[in-house]
């Protein structure tokens, strides 16, 4: 019997996305499928992997992707909060490499455009994995408290300057079209969140869904250390590529630990900052310590060496981020954000609601380390997040 391929399309493998997309490969590799990635860009770490076929654009091309991505975060959107209404391709479907059993969309910014979807759908299945709700609106990543995407075409985007507003119900139009032109195309998302909101578009409704969690690393599914020996102090985790990215909360996270009024809680504190960018306004008398993360092996260890990781996102999916803590060892305080709560039960994690930095206080405050359970908290997680299940899960859908 001829092994099952499959081609995955993915615009970079560089943060959370990237890193998920690369991880669902290497796990189908485990088990036996012929798996492949395209992608723009790649990190030196996946660049000894001759599965990784990095497209070689020219100059030109290059100057035109970041020239379209400058202007649309320069003139179209109205804030920091990511849009893409225009993607350009660079695909050549005539090459033999995208003659696969399934062809696998993770993020395709810049490097296919929804438009052009449907030829492969000719010879191949489709299956998207969603990382962001980019493919069912008409530019937005995240739509936060927007539902225009479910019942208004993306006619007045609030994340888009108004006279550009026309050009995202124009190209989510397309988008639809593209789609439902497209046959055997199954959608696959990491929460059950973002499967809701993809249910509900006007974009994905008819199609099918599953929920398969993003696979852990083998970095993290390898044994953990010992536990840390304690002595009075508390080291706090907080993680984001980008220190600085207003999304991910670290201003709701000093704004909690400034509300706590106990200084003999503040003097026994460290916060450990996971990611690059300098913090500003850091709360008076707090210890900080920065760790750049420059690969996997780097992020276990700043990982292992915190008691307690807090997610205050105010938008995010499920992040990598989660398994690793759990991992790794941690214990997890999170945001309610999108699917940060959702397996908060399963694993005994606390959650507040975005936002909150005095209920986040509270809980900061009330938190002590339980390192008697820590174990049981590694051994569910690499149940929950084993790359072979995982990859088998993703070959049903495949084969189905």
């Amino acid at each position: 019997k001829t092994k099952l391929k499959v081609v995955h399309l993915a615009t970079g493998l560089h943060g959370g996305a990237g890193n998920a997309a690369y991880r669902i490969h290497e796990s189908l590799v485990s088990i036996g499928v012929d798996s492949n990635i395209v992608t723009i860009s790649s990190p030196e770490e996946f660049g000894n992997d001759p599965r990784v076929f990095v497209l070689k654009r020219n100059k030109l091309q290059s100057a035109h992707s970041s020239s379209l991505t400058l202007l649309q975060s320069l003139i179209v959107q109205n804030s920091s909060s990511l849009t893409t209404s225009f993607s350009l391709n660079s695909i050549s479907f005539e090459e033999e490499m995208y003659a696969a059993d399934v062809i696998h969309l993770h993020n395709t910014y810049n490097l296919l455009n929804y438009k052009y979807i449907d030829r492969f759908s000719k010879s191949s299945k489709i299956v998207a994995t969603l990382h962001d709700q980019r493919m069912f609106t008409g530019a937005c990543h995240y739509s936060f408290d927007c539902r225009s995407f479910i019942d208004g075409e993306c006619t007045n985007c609030p994340q888009v300057r108004i006279p550009y507003r026309s050009m995202v119900h124009k190209n989510l139009s397309k988008t639809k079209r593209a789609l439902s032109s497209t046959k055997n195309l199954e959608i696959v998302s990491p929460s059950h969140w973002l499967m809701e909101l993809s249910k509900q578009s006007t974009a994905l409704s008819e199609r099918n869904h599953f929920v398969i969690r993003n696979p852990a690393s083998q970095t993290f599914i390898n044994k953990a250390k010992e536990v840390r020996i304690h002595n009075k102090s508390i080291r706090i985790g907080f993680s984001a590529t980008n220190l600085m990215n207003p999304f991910k909360g670290l201003a709701i996270l000093f704004r909690a630990i400034s509300l706590v009024s106990n200084s003999v809680w503040l003097e026994n504190l460290e916060l450990v900052l996971i990611g690059s960018g300098q913090p500003r306004e850091i709360p008076d008398g707090l210890k900080v310590t920065i760790v750049h993360a420059t690969n996997e092996y780097r992020m276990r260890e700043a990982l292992e060496s915190v008691d307690l990781l807090v997610i205050p996102s105010v938008q995010d999916n499920f992040p990598n981020l989660i398994s690793e803590a759990l991992l790794s060892g941690c214990e997890l305080i999170t945001s309610d954000a999108g699917g940060l709560p959702e397996l908060s039960v399963d694993f005994g994690y606390k959650t507040f609601p975005s936002g909150d930095s005095s209920k986040l206080a509270q809980l900061l405050l009330a938190y002590t380390p339980d390192s008697a359970n820590r174990e049981k908290r590694i051994n569910a997680a690499r149940k929950v997040f084993s790359p072979s299940s995982i990859a088998q899960a993703y070959k049903e859908v495949y084969e189905n």
